[in-house]
């Protein structure tokens, strides 16, 4: 849904969401009408039907006449909105991503309804479905309609738990014979239903993403698995997570993989838990890594308190292949710190490490860990050597991407001036140049320290996202106002999350901060469309100008075009030559149809198009598309 407007109604106020006083937002399902009628660049739509249910249903059956919506999902769905569902949803004939889900009852009700959808519709692209089925005529209908449809690319189905042979038979027949279906993902502990799904995966030669999770082994399906990973030569990615309740025979039933993981040579990401292998198994496998090519990350989940995290980081710390290793470890005690120095450690997390005495010393070691890519730490008091350890490691980082910060201030601390620990910490912030996501929980906090981190986020030029829960309320707003001003000379930020509320006098600012991040953003959604876009595409090519001069922008449209940092480059590179010099400028803006002829001076001075290359390349240092006004009407009559 890139450069289109997403929309949500929301019955709660969750964590990350931003708050600010009531009195000058209209009200809010009026306001969602008003947007769903009139506007036509709504992609998305969350309705979340769990609260004001009567409400809920009015946006659905407003959307329902917006035809440029392409995703809807569906959450909090009750028995009693299934009539006025069920109505709208054979209408949805241009949505693609499509997303029902249960909190009681079953999806029974909406299966007819569904598959009228289905036959009316060629857009649905991905279906996700959460909630039991219980009728086995509803489930066959299902599954054969299907089959039948070509265009589903994404089925994603959670909660069923249904043991009907005739309802398994239809679901394997389905998977089984499908050549549309790309991606599936099946979250169920129904051991008959996994067994069902990997007998259908077996035989099927289109899916190339399958995803399994809360999977309880046995014998028969870990073998049934084993096979997949031997035999199915189009999977790329696979993830098998288990359930957290640890199967019986755990080193036994799984060892069956270690071969065919070992032989398979199309695979490109692989997600397990750690548990489901012994360590000379894993080590048996972490070997093989560097023969594979098209491999790009093992990644492994701690499932269980004795995970063998540990027994991975000792063999994978000075080997080869840790970077297609990507361990999560759960850091909770000291014995877990020395785990920071294994390359195949992307996070780092001491956030429960209470003790001073334990912090200390594994922040003064992240100096040499080179490959973190996020870390997260809390300081609970006016600690200046774990503020200078963290600013010592801040500025030596060259991989860190995210920093999550926890600062809680002691009530006895002195409330007013600055503070040197907490100053040291912002410095390093704003002169790192590898952090880009920064996300800071704070308390206790005055109201200069507020400010002074306002001042250093925007002397950074690598921060793209900033998320802040700051309390009391007068920090967000003393935090607002230093933040927006001038805050329209950024152009690195695309995000900004405030949580903690705001008083309606600070309003304006927050809206002018948003309003520069929306404007960043609009340069990476246009900038990220350059590959489909013709060379004449005055949009396109002006947000191309602006994120090339930006690092931050370049990596943040490198992420969402899904591209090579080095890829992208070339490519703005190939856009932006043809109108750096003056004739390519003046032609692409529609000043003039071939070159820039001036008319000679009566008094001799230089006139534009006695300027060189060299000055000219001086002038266009300043000098965007945007400059030039465009004029459609003009610029065709040249």
């Amino acid at each position: 849904m890139s450069g289109q407007l997403f929309i949500t109604n929301v019955t709660y106020l969750p964590q990350n969401v931003e708050m600010v006083d009531a009195q000058p937002v209209p009200e809010l399902s009026e306001l969602m009408e008003w947007l769903l009628r009139t506007h036509r660049c709504i992609g998305a739509i969350r309705i979340n039907l769990s609260g004001d249910e009567k409400t809920g249903i009015s946006l659905l059956r407003t959307a329902c006449q917006n035809k440029s919506i392409r995703s809807l999902s569906l959450t909090g769905i009750e028995t009693s909105a299934r009539r006025a569902i069920s109505s709208v949803l054979p209408h949805l004939k241009n949505v693609e991503n499509l997303n029902l889900s249960l909190t009681m009852g079953s999806l029974d009700g909406y299966v007819a309804p569904l598959c009228a959808l289905l036959q009316a519709s060629s857009c649905l692209k991905r279906l996700h479905l959460w909630g039991k089925l219980a009728n086995e005529q509803a489930v066959g209908t299902l599954m054969t309609m299907l089959l039948n449809k070509p265009t589903l690319e994404e089925l994603n189905i959670s909660a069923f738990s249904l043991d009907s042979d005739v309802y398994l038979q239809r679901l394997q027949e389905y998977i089984s014979l499908t050549t549309a279906l790309k991606n599936l993902s099946l979250t169920t502990r129904n051991r008959s239903l996994q067994m069902t799904v990997l007998e259908g995966v077996l035989k099927n030669r289109s899916i190339a993403k399958l995803s399994l999770r809360m999977f309880e082994g046995t014998e028969e399906s870990t073998a049934l698995a084993s096979r997949i990973i031997r035999e199915n030569h189009v999977i790329r990615s696979l993830s098998i997570v288990s359930s957290y309740q640890e199967p019986r025979g755990l080193h036994s039933v799984y060892d069956c993989w270690v071969t065919p993981l070992i032989q398979n040579d199309v695979l490109e990401e692989v997600t397990l838990c750690s548990s489901i292998l012994h360590p000379t198994k894993w080590f048996d496998y972490f070997r093989s890594l560097p023969m594979k090519q098209r491999l790009k990350m093992v990644r492994i989940l701690p499932d269980s308190p004795r995970s063998h995290i540990q027994q991975l980081c000792a063999e994978l710390k000075d080997s080869e292949w840790a970077k297609k290793v990507d361990l999560i470890p759960t850091i909770k005690m000291g014995g877990g710190i020395e785990t920071l120095q294994c390359p195949a450690i992307r996070r780092g997390d001491l956030s429960r490490v209470h003790s001073a005495d334990l912090k200390l010393p594994a922040l003064r070691q992240l100096v040499n860990c080179q490959h973190l890519e996020s870390f997260c730490i809390s300081i609970d008091s006016d600690h200046m050597r774990l503020s200078l350890a963290l600013a010592d490691y801040l500025r030596s980082t060259t991989t860190l991407r995210g920093l999550e910060l926890d600062i809680r201030c002691n009530a006895q601390e002195e409330t007013h001036g600055r503070k040197l620990w907490w100053n040291a910490i912002l410095e390093a912030i704003s002169q790192s140049k590898s952090v880009n996501r920064l996300d800071l929980t704070m308390s206790g906090l005055n109201i200069q320290d507020s400010q002074d981190l306002a001042t250093s986020v925007k002397c950074s030029t690598y921060i793209r996202e900033l998320a802040i829960v700051n309390t009391p309320k007068a920090n967000n707003t003393a935090f607002l106002r230093c933040f927006s001003e001038n805050i329209q000379e950024n152009y690195t930020l695309v995000s900004v999350k405030l949580v903690g509320g705001i008083g309606a006098h600070a309003f304006s600012h927050w809206l002018t901060v948003k309003e520069t991040t929306w404007r960043n953003l609009g340069f990476v959604a246009r900038a990220a469309r350059m590959i489909e876009a013709s060379d004449s595409d005055r949009y396109v090519t002006s947000a191309v100008e602006h994120i090339a001069r930006y690092p931050a922008l370049m990596d943040e449209v490198a992420e969402t075009a899904k591209l090579d940092l080095a890829e992208l480059g070339v490519l703005v590179r190939d856009r932006l030559r043809g109108i750096q010099l003056m004739d390519g400028f003046m032609r692409f803006v529609g000043v003039v149809k071939e070159r820039v002829v001036c008319d000679p001076a009566e008094n001799g001075c230089m006139r534009l198009d006695d300027l060189n290359e060299d000055c000219w390349l001086q002038v266009r240092r300043y000098l965007v598309t945007d400059d030039v006004k465009y004029d459609a009407l003009q610029v065709g009559s040249l």
